[in-house]
């Protein structure tokens, strides 16, 4: 197995505006510094763990400044997947949800999305066009993280990714793990 730390799952929020829906509640700022604690240190000194690049805030919950740092400094593999089965997995990850909370939750990046395209996207969604409110959503959250990597200097190295071929974006994960250094 590889060390990976899970920061949504200890967080119990997927780090977007729809991040809480469906997750326990989410610990206090202090359990979950405690969660990571526990987390990391379950594996050996000086490994190299592997975890989903996050902003620093996760929900309400926030990554101790030294792991912050030590992880904005890390090396970065972004995994890429073709837009059209990004929309699909969305729709099917928030197509269970009552269309009123998404739509709720949507008018909550408002100002981020300009009030035309916030009434588009909760328009979409009420009426039942999952994957036109999943593209105006995905065009925020895209733009939002190239700014967060522009800012942060990471430089990342690319990994396609392909869920219809998932045992052979696997084995290519694995080479670039190996790459990496990182071996199980």
């Amino acid at each position: 197995d590889y060390p990976v730390v899970d920061l949504e799952a200890l967080a119990s929020h997927r780090g977007s505006v729809l991040g809480g829906l469906g997750m326990p509640v989410q610990p206090s700022v202090e359990m979950f510094e405690n969660l990571l604690h526990k987390a990391v240190a379950a594996f050996p000194d000086g490994s190299t763990l592997l975890m989903e690049s996050e902003s620093r805030k996760i929900g309400t919950c926030v990554m101790p400044e030294g792991f912050w740092n030590n992880m904005l400094q890390s090396r970065v593999l972004e995994i890429e997947i073709p837009h059209q089965q990004r929309v699909e997995r969305l729709q099917i990850e928030y197509a269970g949800f009552d269309p009123e909370i998404l739509a709720e939750k949507t008018e909550k990046l408002r100002k981020r999305l300009g009030g035309l395209v916030c009434q588009q996207a909760k328009e979409a969604i009420m009426e039942g066009q999952k994957a036109e409110w999943v593209n105006i959503l995905m065009g925020y959250y895209d733009k939002s993280y190239r700014y967060f990597v522009d800012e942060n200097g990471y430089v990342p190295q690319s990994l396609e990714w392909d869920w219809a071929q998932t045992e052979n974006s696997l084995k290519l994960l694995l080479e670039k793990l190996k790459e990496y250094g990182i071996e199980k």
